[in-house]
């Protein structure tokens, strides 16, 4: 439909939740085929798409009893247990093998699919000082992106190969005991005299952030009512994807209240507008 024409939308599936509390948030593989769910208990769900599953579908009487008509083809294949508490936010890695979870204990989880659904721990990340609010992915690296309760983001990665995950930048000043929100910095990360000064990212909790496709640049959304846009200074060089981030620009007071989530529209430009 045009822009502000309304879109209709039918429910297809209900999906059964094994959760004890609230689902707070859902991610779809790359593939299309799982879909995983974060609940405030502390778990998250793995759930598998199978045509042949569908009302109608052809299946083995093996499975005859697993079909749910509700289900439409969706069925619950894994439960992933580690957090201490609520699970905020999950995102599926660009190739559909890495999973990642973060939440309340302060921590994010990076998982390994294996093969007949079976999901391995490959590492959990300690570094934030409150709550994880949220994360996501570069698009073509194995570098994860997480948004902090305690003002800052924080980038992941696996710098040489080893699978010895470790922050490799921390971008934002956490706020001070007073209070107060910290320091600044020029655009772009200290460029020449006479440049817009910016502050150092966020005065308060970042609650939301979103990679471009390009894989070039990532904005935020803070509690603060700011959006930020960071883009990676490092040029080409090799490890510009761990640590190459800098603050370009930041929108103050874009909205009348705090933002909680932020995207780049799809197909959104190379030059960052979109």
């Amino acid at each position: 439909p045009a822009c502000g024409e309304a879109e209709e939308f039918a429910l297809t599936a209900e999906l059964e939740s094994v959760a004890a509390r609230t689902v707070r948030r859902a991610s779809f593989s790359p593939c299309g085929r799982r879909l995983a769910a974060a609940a405030f208990d502390g778990t998250v769900a793995i759930y598998e798409h199978n045509a042949a599953l569908r009302p109608g579908g052809r299946i083995d009487e093996d499975e005859a009893e697993e079909v749910d008509e509700a289900a439409g083809g969706w069925r619950q294949v894994a439960v992933l247990e580690g957090h201490e508490s609520e699970v905020k936010a999950v995102a599926w890695g660009a190739g559909g093998e890495l999973l990642a979870t973060c939440g309340r204990d302060k921590t994010v989880w990076v998982w390994a699919c294996e093969e007949d659904n079976e999901f391995e721990c490959a590492a959990v990340l300690s570094g934030h000082g409150a709550d994880v609010k949220d994360i996501c992915w570069h698009p073509t690296k194995e570098v994860l992106l997480s948004a902090s309760y305690d003002n800052t983001v924080k980038v992941w990665g696996d710098p040489l190969g080893e699978d010895e995950w470790s922050c490799t930048q921390t971008l934002g000043v956490p706020e001070a005991a007073d209070g107060s929100p910290g320091a600044s910095v020029r655009a772009g990360g200290g460029g020449e005299e006479g440049d817009g000064v910016l502050p150092a990212g966020h005065a308060s909790t970042v609650w939301g952030l979103a990679m471009h496709a390009s894989g070039d640049r990532f904005v935020t959304a803070g509690d603060d009512r700011h959006v930020a846009l960071w883009v990676q200074a490092g040029g080409s060089r090799g490890d510009a994807h761990l640590s190459g981030w800098a603050l370009a620009a930041s929108a103050e007071a874009v909205h009348e209240r705090p933002i909680y989530t932020v995207d780049w529209r799809r197909g959104g430009g190379a030059d960052g507008r979109g």
